[in-house]
């Protein structure tokens, strides 16, 4: 049974007869009006009937029940210390709104302090409290009201009767008059409790489309039952096709992540947990993979709704990322200072061991074998040298240390001839064709000259280095439009394509080098850092391994 229609069978119950009690036809036919009264109203309520539609008709059926002149529904207003006239039948005063006090000088403030039925006899000898001139100038004599209950049983207001002649109300008529304030009570309180629940509704309707993270809800097979907008944008589905089209969560989780979200789900299921949270992937629309941290936990279930899941979902890509940046740079770390030691040996062996030859046989040794461990001794110390000033150098930059000695119209050509000068004995060694193409006239940009000599020296040393003997190297310098580019090509290793997005990052010595070559993979990093310090740019291309490779600077031009 429904609780209004519960209430209205307790409000019946109060007109049963007592056995053997002596009831005359008149108050047999009043009282059966009272009951049939009650009923109407408890029928309304249970159609739907409005609050305000309920008052009027209590109000009503009260009066001609009654046979009472006036009969009102007052809403309690305690901030302001008085009661508002909600519906009202028999008074000359027709504004609806208008409010009496509720302190002890009225009787609604002292049936609101009582809190209970209030029997007026005669107004004009009532020692309770003093009629107030609403009563008065109506002529009242007498009346009765009761208390209507709100939610949380908190007064709602008063439901008060009146008479202009002299009336003894019987009990009756006060379980009748207490009876309407109930269900009218019990109506206030379904109101107060419907609206609680819209706001609630509302308000969850609004963080769950407003919420930046992902939430959902879903049935114990992982169908789609409700996603905010935040998941439609994680995983690059819309609602549609989410919710509409059936899809499950695990449609949308990377496949070796979704063994793992079965099993948490199957345990969830068994009510083995209230809830579970774990990092997991999903397969986004594109095809890309999006990090979450995702938390679910399990719906109270009832009759009505069936077992639920809700799910919510942060999206958090960017820190897995950048987690693994940061294991990468350590691992970078650890695999670039074991190589720093490796290529630190390399020319400190020789070192070490001429030096001691020279110390432990200087007196036996010729004058040829001297300038031969001197020879080696300075060309390694040279190799030491350079690998130190590029860590440096590339230091200085990093902090912003190192100062450009500009020179406003500097002609490009002088520091690619320069850069070939420093190379050519690598070049005569390795056999190797070198090929120029420089224009006639200057090529004139803002520069450094002993930094844009670097940069050409490193390029053409890089080349040197990765191209076979008898092999082909080319340096082109000329004017395109408002820039001045410096080509390095050769028919050389190569790059590998998946290499040429990391090719100037630090330290880069992997993907299309060989080990026995050496170096400590700085030489591209500074290039690109001393090339973007001019205010120029650069750029690899490659078809592959094995069919060479041109590094392209781009300055501007003067």
């Amino acid at each position: 049974m429904s609780e209004g229609a519960s209430q209205v069978a307790r409000a019946l119950s109060q007109y049963s007869f007592e056995v053997g009690e002596a009831v005359s036809p008149e108050a047999l036919q009043i009282r059966l009006r009272q009951q049939a009264v009650v009923a109407e109203l408890g029928e309304m309520a249970l159609r739907g009937a409005s609050l305000q539609t309920l008052f009027e008709e209590a109000v009503q059926g009260l009066r001609e029940v009654l046979d009472v002149d006036y009969a009102k529904v007052l809403k309690n207003q305690p901030v302001s210390g008085t009661a508002r006239l909600v519906a009202g039948v028999g008074w000359d005063w027709t504004a609806e709104g208008m409010a009496v006090s509720t302190g002890l000088d009225s009787q609604a403030g002292y049936t609101l302090e009582c809190d209970g039925p209030v029997i007026v006899t005669d107004l004009a000898e009532e020692a309770r409290f003093s009629g107030p001139s609403l009563l008065l100038e109506h002529g009242v004599v007498s009346g009765m009201s009761v208390v209507i209950r709100g939610p949380e049983e908190e007064p709602y207001g008063v439901l008060g009767v009146h008479s202009r002649s002299h009336r003894l109300f019987t009990q009756y008529d006060v379980h009748f008059l207490q009876a309407v304030a109930n269900v009218l009570a019990t109506n206030i309180q379904k109101a107060a409790s419907e609206a609680a629940l819209r706001r609630s509704e509302e308000t969850f309707r609004e963080a769950f489309e407003q919420a930046g993270v992902g939430i959902v809800i879903t049935d114990v097979d992982g169908r789609f039952q409700e996603v905010n907008p935040a998941f439609e944008q994680l995983v690059g589905y819309s609602r549609a096709e989410l919710v509409d089209g059936g899809m499950t969560v695990f449609q949308v989780t990377h496949p070796e992540d979704r063994i793992q979200i079965q099993e948490e789900a199957a345990r969830l299921s068994a009510e083995k947990m209230d809830s579970y949270s774990l990092e997991k992937r999903y397969r986004h629309r594109n095809g890309s993979t999006v990090w979450a941290l995702v938390t679910v936990a399990r719906l109270p279930e009832n009759h009505n709704f069936p077992m639920q899941f809700v799910g919510i979902a942060q999206d958090i890509t960017q820190r897995h990322e950048a987690e693994q940046a940061l294991e990468d740079a350590d691992r970078h770390k650890d695999e670039f200072l074991s190589m720093l030691g490796h290529e630190l040996r390399n020319p400190l062996t020789p070192i070490t061991t001429m030096s001691q030859h020279l110390v432990n046989n200087w007196e036996r040794t010729d004058h040829h074998r001297v300038q031969e461990a001197v020879s080696i001794i300075y060309q390694q110390s040279t190799h030491l040298a350079r690998m130190v000033e590029d860590l440096l150098d590339l230091s200085r930059i990093k902090r912003g240390r190192l100062a450009l000695q500009m020179e406003p119209a500097l002609d490009a050509r002088k520091a690619v001839r320069q850069a070939m000068d420093s190379i050519a004995p690598q070049v005569e060694e390795n056999r190797h064709t070198m090929r120029v193409e420089l224009p006639d006239h200057p090529l004139p940009t803002a520069g450094d000259p002993t930094r844009l000599t670097q940069i050409v020296a490193n390029l053409l040393g890089n080349a040197t280095k990765f191209t076979p003997a008898d092999g082909t190297i080319q340096v082109r310098c000329a004017r395109e439009g408002k820039q001045v580019v410096i080509a390095v090509s050769d028919d050389g290793k190569g790059i590998p394509k998946a290499r040429l997005r990391t090719l100037f990052r630090d330290f880069d010595q992997k993907g299309f080098q060989d080990s026995e070559l050496g170096g400590l993979g700085l030489g591209l990093s500074l290039v690109r850092r001393l090339v973007e310090m001019h205010g120029g740019e650069i750029e690899a291309e490659s078809p592959g391994e094995n069919q060479g490779s041109i590094f392209r600077v781009y300055l501007p031009a003067c």
